[in-house]
């Protein structure tokens, strides 16, 4: 359980005989529930990360929240499954969605819902490149939320050769961010290429 601040209390004098009144408690606020926008394709399953669905979400209290339980089905009516740490979504090509429960510290829940909308394709694309820090360079692109790729690097524009690469996801937002050290190289090589590649 949390920590319980001291309750207020006044005392105060009517005849000889002491009132002590104790100010009451602040209400207690229950957890927000915020929910999240994903992405399927079409026709095939979606594997969505717990942590992916409750990264927004919080208690006005301070209290750690935890996830509870999902919905039994989608919106659609398909089954819902729950593994490990991920919330298993079977093959669609319709928008969907489903409710989640979360609980504070002392059992308080709420509910939250998640979006799904239906993609053709994992699409990614480079949005600026930075070179201007000394013996390094960063790399910002956008792809779709939640989903992981692979970021490249190439010092020749036909990716020949050795590459370096890096394991990323892209945030709620689609946004993905790479920070390039050229650690693998002797030195700053005088031109870098990047790209995105998904890996499902």
């Amino acid at each position: 359980m949390p920590s319980q601040s001291p309750v207020p209390s006044y005392l105060f004098f009517v005849d000889n005989i002491v009132v002590q009144i104790a100010a009451p408690l602040p209400p207690h606020a229950p957890p927000l529930a915020f929910g999240g926008a994903f992405y399927q394709l079409a026709g095939q399953p979606l594997a969505i990360n717990i942590a992916d669905l409750m990264w927004s979400d919080y208690d006005p209290d301070g209290e750690p929240v935890f996830f509870v339980g999902v919905s039994a089905t989608t919106s659609n009516g398909l089954p819902l499954t729950i593994q490990g740490a991920q919330i298993l979504v079977p093959t669609n090509s319709l928008p969907d969605g489903f409710s989640y429960t979360i609980a504070d510290d002392r059992g308080v829940t709420t509910n939250g819902t998640a979006t799904i909308s239906i993609i053709a394709d994992v699409t990614s694309r480079a949005i600026a490149l930075d070179p201007s820090v000394p013996g390094a360079a960063s790399a910002t692109f956008a792809g779709v939320p939640w989903y992981s790729f692979e970021c490249q690097r190439a010092t020749n524009v036909t990716f020949t050769g050795t590459l370096q690469t890096w394991p990323v996801q892209a945030w709620a937002d689609g946004s993905i961010y790479v920070w390039d050290d050229f650690a693998d190289l002797t030195n700053k090589p005088p031109q870098a290429f990047y790209r995105l590649r998904y890996t499902p």
